[in-house]
């Protein structure tokens, strides 16, 4: 699921997959935290930070972690999943 340790792009023809990102994300915190499992916090915090070092001039992220986000046309489903996880990662 990983390279380097960063959740892999989920492009690939379909737009749903990188929305499902964000979804494994919320819950994958949300089950780390309620069972007090810190283990994954390391790992939930590198790519929180990877999705934002590669956000693009407009400050969106795009669902490809380990890549600079593009200027073209983003889908928005996509690019939840950095929020999502940014979101869930700081605890909010």
């Amino acid at each position: 699921m990983t390279t380097n340790g960063i959740l892999q792009s989920e492009s690939g023809g379909n737009d749903n997959f990188g929305g499902f990102k964000g979804i494994f994300c919320r819950w994958a915190v949300a089950f780390a935290r309620d069972d007090r499992v810190s283990s994954f916090d390391a790992w939930f915090r590198q790519n929180a930070e990877a999705a934002w070092r590669h956000r693009n001039a407009g400050g969106l992220m795009g669902q490809d972690w380990a890549s600079q986000t593009g200027t073209g046309v983003l889908d928005a489903w996509g690019c939840s999943s950095a929020v999502v996880l940014l979101l869930a990662a700081s605890g909010t």
